[in-house]
């Protein structure tokens, strides 16, 4: 699928050796070799609690010669955001760097700015243009395959202008907190959460991916939108992966999903980020190094959990980041506490006190307090610009007569969206962009032998016993 997507952008062919190149000798090997990732890290887990006091140093060091090694091109910029991320990169650099931000919400980049200035680095803030999510929405399934959302292929088109602008490469914070700060792993729970739609697709392991999903709120919605016989392909395909996932539980530390991600990169939601950055731009990536695989590969799952090393780390580094808040939190990057809940999840009462308490806000008895309202673009009226909608609309309606689908529900969730509910505009791009990316299988994309292999193989997925031709609805 990747060998496929970077050659059907403009320039990505002629880019794609010094792009792959580089990503490839910062990729972790183990990562790269599949589950061999997740055996090597369970033997060796276990015999490195006793360095559970020097992680936090052990992980400065390890970025310190991560970036020093990845962030060589002195005109590069580091993408910086308001999180701790890409200000962790920052603060651990030598000399006076580069940094860039998108002026996408006045908060972050009220925090952006102190980050930077804390650092004395160049900062340069671009504005926010709505109509850059045009090509991005047209475009986008070019770069994903259809398996990611369009949206969130980052700055997609944009970095031309960059690179126009003399800015030739980008360094970024992607990707750290799966593997310095525990995101996508907890304590293990003795009573799990089993109120999930995946549940009947996957058996528990669908929790994993309502527990660490990106897109929790749209997978009913998806789910409204198949016929029989998708849920049926899809029970199939999802139960295959639920037979794939193998339990990881290390010292009361479920890292089960951690270890499924880990081995399979380029599968985390946010990767088409990454994609889309290497078909535009040279990108430096410390998270990539080796020295930073080594040090997860030496700490205890405690180490990383609730952010601990990092917030550590920044007690150390000095200039004042750790004293400026956190966007995710609001808060000082301080150690935190483990919030009693955590230690509740395993009691034998916790179940029914679970189920007391989804009762009492189902019935209006109480609401829980809504996250906070942080002032931002309208970014609603960004995917409905003309553009987009007939885009969209175009997906939908070629779609309807897939099998796959329900043609009602389609067209319903359609209209209801067109007159004003924007919570439906995931599920549809999800939709439609397979849309997209099967008429490119079926047309432009016919004449090239990697697309072929992708049909041919996909179909084979799907039950075919034998490869089909790219004409056929897959």
């Amino acid at each position: 699928m990747m060998a496929a997507n970077y050659r059907h952008i403009g320039g990505g062919e002629n880019r794609l050796g010094r792009h792959y190149s580089r990503f490839s000798a910062y990729c972790p090997p183990a990562a790269l070799a599949g589950q061999s990732l997740a055996l090597r890290k369970l033997s060796n887990a276990r015999s490195n609690r006793r360095n559970r006091a020097s992680a936090a140093a052990r992980l400065g060091q390890a970025l310190r010669r991560a970036v020093s090694e990845t962030w060589t091109e002195p005109e590069g910029r580091l993408l910086l955001s308001g999180g701790l991320d890409s200000r962790l990169i920052l603060g651990l650099a030598e000399g006076r760097r580069k940094a860039l931000t998108v002026d996408w919400y006045p908060s972050e980049t009220e925090i952006v700015r102190e980050v930077a200035a804390a650092c004395d680095a160049d900062l340069e803030v671009l504005p926010f243009v709505p109509e850059d999510y045009c090509e991005r929405m047209l475009q986008g399934f070019l770069v994903t395959g259809a398996m990611h959302q369009s949206r969130n292929v980052g700055q997609l088109g944009v970095l031309r202008r960059w690179r126009s602008a003399g800015i030739p490469a980008i360094t970024h914070g992607y990707f750290h907190n799966t593997v310095f700060r525990g995101w996508t792993s907890e304590r293990w729970r003795r009573f799990p959460d089993r109120d999930s739609p995946l549940y009947d697709y996957m058996g528990f392991n669908g929790y994993y991916f309502e527990r660490f999903g990106q897109y929790v709120s749209m997978i009913p919605k998806i789910l409204a939108l198949l016929s029989a016989e998708g849920r049926d392909q899809l029970k199939h395909q999802l139960g295959r992966l639920s037979e794939s996932i193998k339990p990881v539980v290390i010292d009361g530390f479920d890292l089960t999903f951690e270890r499924r991600v880990l081995t399979e990169v380029v599968r985390q939601v946010y990767f088409s980020w990454f994609l889309a950055w290497l078909e535009e731009i040279d990108v430096e990536s410390p998270v990539f190094h080796p020295a930073v695989w080594d040090w997860y590969s030496s700490t205890h799952p405690a180490d990383r959990h609730n952010d601990r090393a990092v917030h550590l780390l920044y007690q150390t580094i000095g200039r004042g980041l750790a004293d400026i808040p956190d966007l995710a939190t609001g808060e000082l990057v301080r150690p935190a506490r483990e919030a009693r809940r955590v230690h509740w999840r395993n009691q034998f009462w916790y179940p029914a006190a679970r189920q007391v308490l989804r009762t009492t806000i189902r019935l209006g008895l109480w609401t829980p307090r809504p996250p906070p309202d942080v002032p931002s673009h309208d970014w609603n009226g960004v995917f409905r610009q003309r553009t987009i909608l007939d885009a969209l609309c175009a997906g939908i309606e070629e779609i309807r007569e897939n099998p796959l689908f329900d043609a009602r529900q389609l067209s319903s969730t359609l209209v209801a969206y067109l007159n004003g509910d924007d919570s439906k505009l995931d599920a549809l791009w999800a939709v439609a962009s397979i849309r997209q990316w099967h008429q490119f299988v079926r047309d432009a994309g016919a004449g090239y032998r990697a697309v072929r292999n992708i049909a041919e193989t996909a179909a084979v997925c799907n039950g075919s016993r034998e490869p089909q031709p790219t004409s056929q609805t897959w």
